[in-house]
């Protein structure tokens, strides 16, 4: 830790000398607060981030671009209160919830092909983005399903001017990144398209493992955007997305205790086809309406052989997933006089799922028909208080009904306080997996299974008549047996955001979510070769609860240093429960057996207590640029060592995780950019717990735009 801190602050203090020396510069960075910019996500209409009344957080395209980051996952890794797991692809934790709940949009569209609940950040370029709004807390009264912990809008650049554009950039691992984009502008059309190429060799962190760490790839992407002005009161706008990725396993050998040799080789496939088209017409003055259709194909496959003796093609695993998502929605926009507004909307999607893993010899599809109606209602009752208050109703073909109300007030008592207190119900659905999955995994050794809740009686079953089930968990068994209810939630935030000069704001965010019907996974079964099967079922009912608060400081044009911290706490009611009752729950440390008592309890798995940030950023008149990024987070928990099911001290915990990222480069007049950088830069590595992280990562990149200015 004292090296981290040395270095940041000798950095602190040779940039603020350097700025001293640079008064006169181009606030090219925005040193004055940001409270002005507008965003949409929070309300689903354009607000002043100032007159927000839910804890939002806004990244901009300079700070994306001046920090080096290529994929999602990156720029949202150095954001405070925000955590990037590593199971499944790169998730997105957000107020101490799962990936599961975090909603991903792209233009207010969301972004569907979740692995075991979880959408890997990395699929995403933030080549082409304009900006990203964060929206923390339940937002499900305004976006439905998967929003319990938050949303993510990535928000892509709209044609303004005719420009054209390229960059490329080299880095460690073979990390090559390519783009290329163009933006037409001719009388009421508007066209702009981009292309991005990412390619990385892998890694392996464990030199005593014939397979690598993470394994060789290739993606492009494709977006183009166009957009015609029928009239000053009718604009149509079409954006499409195309992203395809290819993941080659290098072949590698095992040997077994007979001293035969199995070479393994495989591939996996990722597609992605988005498109929507919107059609915004405005009525008169007061009223304006977006009728908007949403398409979405996300395709993935996985194929695992070996060869042994000579003979190839034998399977060793075999996956294919598909889902088609297809939303109809209109959302209109009623002006009732100065001091309120009304959003009244109404959707229905069409979602099917195609996949092996319902059925280990055929391809099934499950579908699922949603409809909705949501409304919201902002009312500025005056100088000091404004109200918002919205509902969302929702009907789910595969279970019954459910409503999210929402209310946040904003109270502004002095010019430079503003008070923000906000209380949401969130709810998510089960989904295709939890319901219907019917998997053996071969791959695993010992091929262990997993039943959806709707398969499970049938399933077992299946497995008794093959004489495979050696005995029954009852108690998890007659659970799973109940029909999945969605999972709910109730999120409060309460916000304080006080200026205390042009050159400094802070603010601080308590929140407390707690989660009911959590659909958790256990073992409900053992198998006769002592592999286990598994099922979902509702039963636990968990809580987040902590604060976050951020500092900026604005010292000199063109120097920005911010400092953000997040404490975290959390815990399943149903442990709390079993510690506190008559019989206790017992742990081991060091081989000492003891009653557990709730200071021994840790709270829920893969979170941490403590995470911060530390944020420099300088840009001179000349166009040079620096900054320097420190992410921090305390141990998190990650495996049960004593077999109670519960995380406490004598269980498994991770090191504390430091990240140092910095970068430099130049913006010349003439639309040239060079940059160079280093993400990691002391080497941090845990390769049990953080397999995701490869080491320090060298870069350099070069990039050239030219804009044709209207005459």
């Amino acid at each position: 830790m004292l090296k981290h801190t040395i270095v940041i602050l000798l950095c602190f203090f040779s940039i603020t000398i350097f700025a001293q020396q640079n008064k006169k510069t181009t606030d090219t960075l925005q040193a004055k607060s940001n409270l002005d910019e507008v965003v949409v996500t929070a309300t689903r209409s354009e607000r002043k981030l100032s007159n927000v009344a839910v804890p939002v957080t806004i990244i901009n395209k300079k700070t994306i671009q001046q920090s080096g980051s290529l994929r999602l996952n990156d720029i949202l890794n150095e954001q405070a209160g925000l955590f990037i797991t590593n199971s499944f692809g790169s998730g997105l934790q957000m107020q101490g919830l799962s990936p599961d709940y975090t909603l991903i949009l792209i233009d207010g569209e969301p972004v569907v092909g979740r692995t075991s609940g979880v959408l890997d950040l990395s699929r995403i370029t933030v080549a082409n983005i304009k900006k990203i709004e964060i929206v923390k807390g339940p937002s499900s009264s305004l976006y439905g399903s998967d929003a319990m912990a938050g949303v993510v809008n990535i928000i892509t650049e709209n044609p303004y001017q005719n420009t054209y554009g390229a960059s490329v950039r080299y880095g460690s691992l073979g990390v090559t990144d390519l783009n290329a984009n163009t933006t037409i502008i001719k009388n009421k059309f508007t066209f702009s398209a981009q292309g991005n190429f990412y390619n990385n060799n892998g890694y392996n962190l464990n030199p005593s493992s014939p397979a690598q760490t993470l394994d060789p790839f290739y993606n492009y992407t494709l977006q183009a955007k166009a957009g015609y002005k029928f009239s000053d009161n009718t604009k149509w706008t079409v954006n499409a997305r195309y992203f395809n990725q290819l993941q080659t396993t290098n072949p590698y050998s095992t040997t077994d205790a007979a001293n035969n040799t199995y070479i393994f080789s495989g591939k996996e496939t990722t597609k992605d086809v988005n498109i929507s088209n919107t059609l915004e017409h405005k009525f008169c003055s007061a009223v304006k309406t977006y009728l908007r259709v949403y398409y979405t194909d996300y395709q993935s496959a996985t194929n695992q052989s070996y060869v042994y003796n000579n003979s190839s093609n034998n399977i060793y695993y075999n996956d294919y997933f598909e889902q088609i998502f297809t939303r109809f929605e209109d959302q209109t926009d009623i002006t009732i006089n100065n001091k309120s507004n009304l959003i009244v909307g109404a959707g229905w999607i069409f979602d099917n799922v195609k996949s092996n893993r319902y059925d280990e010899t055929n391809v099934l599809t499950k579908k699922n028909n949603i409809g909705y109606l949501f409304s919201q209602y902002d009312w500025q009752i005056n100088n000091w208080w404004n109200l918002i208050a919205g509902v969302r109703y929702d009907y789910n073909q595969n279970y019954a009904s459910h409503v999210s109300p929402k209310l946040a007030m904003q109270f502004i008592p002095i010019k430079k306080l503003k008070i923000n207190a906000s209380i949401g119900g969130g709810f998510k659905a089960p989904d295709f997996r939890q319901l219907y999955l019917n998997f053996t995994n071969t791959s695993a050794g010992t091929g262990y299974t997993v039943l959806g809740n709707n398969e499970v009686a049938a399933g077992i079953q299946l497995l008794q008549r093959q004489g495979q089930i050696q005995s029954i968990n009852q108690t998890f068994y007659n659970a799973a047996l109940q029909p999945l209810q969605p999972e709910t939630s109730t999120g409060i935030n309460l916000g304080f955001n006080y200026t205390f000069t042009q050159k400094v704001n802070a603010n601080i965010n308590f929140f407390r979510n707690d989660v009911n019907n959590l659909i958790t996974t256990s073992a409900i079964a053992q198998k006769t070769n002592n592999s286990f099967v598994y099922s979902y079922f509702n039963l636990n009912r968990v809580y987040t609860q902590g604060f976050e608060t951020e500092i900026k400081y604005a010292p000199t044009k063109g120097l920005q240093i911010s400092a953000g911290y997040q404490l975290l706490y959390t815990a399943d009611k149903h442990d709390i429960d079993s510690i506190k009752s008559s019989a206790g729950v017992y742990g081991r440390d060091n081989g000492v057996v003891y009653r557990l008592t709730l200071k021994d309890y840790k709270g829920l798995f893969n979170r941490s207590t403590h995470s911060a940030n530390i944020k420099v950023y300088y840009e001179n008149k000349s166009g040079w640029f620096t900054n320097i990024r420190e992410i921090y987070r305390s141990g998190w928990g990650v495996q049960d060592l004593d077999g109670n099911l519960m995380l406490n001290r004598g269980d498994l915990f991770t090191k504390d995780f430091f990240q140092t990222n910095i970068s430099i480069g130049k913006f010349f007049n003439n639309g040239l950019k060079v940059q160079a950088g280093c993400d990691n830069v002391f080497n941090w590595k845990d390769i049990i717990n953080s397999p995701n992280i490869p080491g320090a990562l060298f870069y350099a990149g070069i990039s050239y735009s030219f804009t044709q200015h209207k005459k």
